[in-house]
């Protein structure tokens, strides 16, 4: 998510003309809500696997 283009290895969408999540919301919301979002994934993969163990 940061760092330079080389060490990326992609250009930055701002440059052709796309916005992207830390256009809107900043780095540090935006390494937030990604964060939520594994919470989320994790917590339901945890119900599938304790419903298919059941």
């Amino acid at each position: 998510m940061t760092g330079a283009c080389e060490e990326l290895g992609k250009n930055p969408n701002v440059e052709r003309g796309k916005n992207a999540r830390p256009t809107f919301y900043g780095v540090d919301e935006t390494k937030k809500l990604a964060d939520d979002c594994i919470v989320r994934a994790i917590n339901r993969l945890s119900l599938v696997i304790s419903t298919l163990s059941s």
